[in-house]
């Protein structure tokens, strides 16, 4: 058995063998392979696609179907989304609009006018310049969404974006996000966060002392978890291992996708959902 690389450019050197007469878990996952191609082959990684994939089935079944995706104009947040609204669509969900976050237009302009509250106000505006007169009216977001996965890359990016989804008339939307918004610390306050849903690894939610190789470290116990079950994994479409970076599931094509565990923030505390 042949346990690594961490790299994805090694792994992919290990998947593109033609024959492995030693099977191989790689920690870092490659561009897929056919499902032919598979054979001794497993991919198990800390992706964030799976979490992507994740929270679209989690906000589905909470019967949400209209979404706004608000994520950073990175190579991350363009992989993020796309992960995310394929699976939302295949759901049958619908991407009403996407509010992607950079460094030319203030992220404030930039969820404003994802969710129509500057068109809002502004014709708030117009009819008291007509009138000459306030008017007693209060601006709205636009009507056709009920949720938003916030695909933050920090805890800093997450706490600045939310309360921008509140001041421009989102607060009452369902949020759904990432590990990546976790701060894995017991001295910052996530207020700013409260009601926000999103996805951890049970590593991360069993121990009281989180530091940033947590995650790394649950990785390689759940290779070792993984090894005791590949016969079981490679003969089944069901979740083998429940392991440490959350229950294992090995595709046909040798990816070994992840379920995390589904928690909300809730005042300065994580509880599960």
């Amino acid at each position: 058995m042949v346990i690594s690389p961490l790299t994805k450019a090694r792994s992919r050197s290990l998947a593109n063998l033609r024959q492995r007469p030693i099977p191989v878990v790689a920690l870092n996952r490659p561009e897929a392979l056919p499902d032919t191609d598979a054979q001794g082959w497993n991919a198990l990684s800390l992706a964030p696609e799976d979490e992507a994939r994740q929270l679209a089935s989690l906000a589905f079944a909470d019967n949400l179907r209209n979404a706004v995706i608000v994520a950073p104009d990175t190579d991350w947040g363009r992989r993020m989304s796309a992960s995310l609204s394929q699976e939302w669509r295949r759901l049958g969900g619908k991407i009403s609009a996407q509010a992607n976050i950079g460094d030319d237009v203030p992220a404030s302009q930039t969820i404003a006018e994802t969710l129509g509250a500057s068109t809002s106000e502004a014709r708030i505006k117009n009819v008291e310049d007509a009138f000459d007169a306030a008017v007693s009216a209060r601006a709205r977001r636009r009507a056709d969404i009920d949720t938003v996965f916030l695909l933050a890359a920090s805890p800093a990016e997450a706490r600045a974006l939310r309360p921008l989804l509140v001041f421009h008339y989102g607060g009452d939307l369902p949020v759904f996000a990432p590990s990546s918004v976790n701060a894995d610390s017991q001295n910052l306050s996530n207020q700013d966060l409260n009601g926000v849903r999103f996805v951890e690894t049970p590593a991360v939610l069993n121990t009281p002392h989180v530091d940033r190789y947590t995650r790394l470290q649950a990785l390689g116990r759940d290779a070792i978890a993984l090894v005791e079950h590949l016969q079981q994994s490679a003969e089944t479409n069901a979740a083998t291992v429940r392991g440490e970076t959350g229950l294992l599931n090995r595709r046909r094509n040798g990816e070994i996708e992840r379920e995390l565990n589904s928690v909300v923030f809730a005042g300065d505390s994580i509880k599960s959902r």
